[in-house]
């Protein structure tokens, strides 16, 4: 069962002829439940009633779990006389995945645009037409985990102890450690780029350069046997993840029967870990 609730506000204006301004807030809210119960048998006596209550072995299990997200959200666009541009956002994501006392992460970011080709240094130059420049900063979360929705919460599990005289007993134990300060694993991200047509809109340029590194990232990580436990989730480790892309787009026949579009494009990228583990060690 998945509820989602979004509420957003917009605001547009304009100040003259060379002004624009628009903005957005929000706040949103969600919640997951999972349940499920089985039931099975075998052993059947004969194949005329198929109800599990006559099997001789019969066996049940049920799982529930949940994690909710609520989240604030803001973005501002300004654009002066088509030419400049500027973004601007925040947002803050709250996780029940986290510990108590991490489980807010706030994520901003912002992005400028520059129009080249509206410029009257450029009005001469024919051949090259729309040149666009841009550039981007922002922090980003991330909240999955193969851990689920209870990595940060020392859970207890069925367990079987000694009674002292030769017999066992059924209890409980805790199976994992509890991390009050397990948190949002965090990305931020350099971008610059750079587009621009020639002949007459023929022929499209595209380049973007692109920076990333991610911190604080959720690994489940080995600790000391003497603890009781030989694993724990924790916030460890980097990440960079770097690399340029360029595209060409061809409009090379554009007639009323006939279209022929060529595009070519290619990537580099270096993806490196820069920390595992205390001291570096590896995982």
């Amino acid at each position: 069962f998945n509820w989602l609730n979004e509420n957003t506000l917009n605001y547009s204006t304009k100040f003259g002829s060379k002004h624009a301004l628009d903005a957005v807030a929000g706040f949103t809210v969600q919640k997951n439940i999972w349940d499920s119960n089985e039931a099975s048998g075998s052993d059947f006596p004969d194949d005329i009633i198929q109800t599990i209550g006559v099997a001789k072995v019969k066996t049940g299990a049920s799982d529930r779990s949940e994690w909710s997200m609520v989240s604030y959200l803001g973005r501002v666009n300004y654009r002066f006389m088509d030419k400049y541009y500027l973004t601007a956002s925040i947002r803050s994501d709250g996780s029940s995945r986290f510990g108590k006392n991490k489980k807010y992460g706030y994520f901003p970011s912002a992005s400028i645009a520059w129009r080249a080709s509206e410029e009257e240094f450029m009005k001469n130059i024919s051949w090259i037409r729309n040149l666009k420049v841009r550039t981007s900063y922002g922090l980003t979360g991330n909240n999955s985990m193969s851990g689920g929705n209870y990595a940060s919460i020392g859970l207890v599990s069925t367990d079987n102890y000694g009674s002292g005289v030769g017999s066992v007993v059924s209890g409980a134990s805790q199976s994992t450690i509890q991390n009050d300060n397990l948190s949002w694993e965090k990305t931020k991200q350099f971008d610059f780029g750079l587009e621009f047509n020639i002949l007459s809109d023929k022929i499209f340029f595209t380049a973007d350069y692109y920076n990333r590194l991610t911190t604080d990232l959720l690994l489940q990580v080995d600790v000391p046997a003497i603890t009781g436990f030989t694993t724990a989730w924790q916030n460890i480790g980097e990440m960079r993840n770097a690399g340029l892309e360029f595209s060409v787009n061809a409009r090379v026949i554009s007639k009323a029967k006939f279209k022929w579009n060529s595009n070519f494009n290619i990537s580099f990228n270096k993806n490196e870990v820069l920390a595992l583990g205390p001291q570096g060690d590896p995982i």
